[in-house]
């Protein structure tokens, strides 16, 4: 690989999950030591096993990652070395979900309503331009300023599900 090719590859972290932490604790003792660390202020968006069953998961914590937070999931998985706790990531959608909710109400009304507004002062603009030509364009302006953001969250979440679990990994140390 070449020199300017080693130095063009992304440096920032990507939200993958982080490394399965080997654990020597019973699920319950998991989840006591983690209420102590989440009751301290120190794991935010806790929930045991109790209240993550829709997860299928040991417990849930949230990922704070501007403005698209994540939720990180734990579960137990058993293997030869012993149990371990494996991490998923997963987006929560409620931003996303109103991102693209208000890119479509502003979209679709705005289209047809710049159109008659248009159209109302000028008889040669209805006759030969379609407003949607230009329209629809200017609209996906705004579409590099959200990727801009999604790969901010990115990068913030893999910090702070770094952080998340290094705090986990040291409640459960024995």
């Amino acid at each position: 690989m070449t020199e300017l090719a080693q130095t063009a590859q992304p440096t920032s972290p990507t939200p993958t999950a982080p490394e399965p932490l080997p654990i020597s604790l019973t699920p319950i003792q998991v989840c006591e030591r983690l209420t102590v660390l989440s009751q301290s202020g120190k794991l935010p968006g806790y929930d045991d096993a109790n209240r993550a069953g829709r997860f299928n998961a040991l417990f849930v914590a949230d990922i704070f990652a501007q403005p698209f937070d994540r939720r990180l999931i734990a579960r137990v998985e058993h293997t030869d070395q012993g149990p371990r706790l494996v991490y998923t990531v997963r987006p929560k959608l409620r931003n996303p979900a109103i991102y693209a909710i208000v890119l479509l109400i502003t979209l679709w009304p705005g289209l047809p309503i710049t159109d008659s507004i248009i159209s109302s002062y000028s008889d040669w603009y209805a006759a030969h331009i379609a407003t949607w030509w230009w329209y629809l364009p200017l609209m996906a302006l705004c579409v590099p300023a959200v990727a801009k953001q999604a790969r901010k969250s990115a990068a913030e979440a893999a910090e702070s599900t770094a952080e998340a679990t290094a705090k986990i990994a040291a409640a459960l140390r024995d």
